[in-house]
């Protein structure tokens, strides 16, 4: 009987050994759970706030590029469409404030440009060369009308005609204004998208 009271006595005392072993263990792996859920939880929101903050920033760029790809392309429709190609001064004073505007453009697209994808990269990139174009033109107009052309093995400089003139200023600004229309689009879809509209 002896015997058997200490199977049962050990058998008890080893249980008892047994649960406080578990609480100890479930202690520490209760806290070390919950310091990792805390920690866990600090860099959520680290990343959210990032995260936010870089949509935020993403909104306000896609928002003044559109606004000074607004603002550039209406002082070009209002400056081509007073080019007269017998007036070599009436576009100067446009043509200046155009420039600088443009400038402005141009060097806060390309601070910001790593906040578009490449498809709206390569479609501003675009539209800059059409702007870029218009302006040659305007240049051009202003300073020197000779056209530099190959007729046959000869290299000749010609005076461009009235007609050529108007037909590709028309050529420039059809082709800027599908490149503008595009970019607008692209641009307004990815700001919805961000604000979730």
């Amino acid at each position: 009987m002896d015997t058997v009271q200490n199977i049962i006595n050990f058998f008890i005392a080893s249980g008892i050994l047994a649960l406080l072993v578990r609480s100890i263990i479930k202690l520490y792996v209760d806290k070390d759970i919950e310091k990792f859920k805390s920690e866990l939880q600090r860099e959520v929101t680290r990343f959210r706030v990032q995260y936010e903050k870089l949509h935020l920033e993403r909104v306000e760029v896609i928002k003044k590029c559109y606004q000074k790809i607004v603002k550039v392309t209406g002082q070009i429709e209002y400056l081509t469409h007073d080019i007269e190609y017998k007036d070599r001064e009436k576009s100067k004073d446009k043509y200046k404030e155009l420039s600088n505007e443009f400038s402005k453009l141009t060097k806060y697209y390309q601070v910001n440009a790593l906040y578009f994808d490449k498809d709206v990269q390569d479609i501003f990139n675009a539209l800059f060369q059409w702007i870029f174009q218009m302006f040659n033109m305007c240049n051009w107009l202003q300073y020197n009308r000779t056209l530099v052309t190959l007729k046959g093995s000869k290299v000749v400089e010609e005076e461009i005609t009235e007609e050529h003139f108007n037909e590709r200023v028309t050529h420039v600004q059809v082709e800027m204004n599908k490149t503008l229309a595009l970019l607008k689009t692209k641009l307004e879809d990815k700001f919805q998208d961000i604000i979730g509209v």
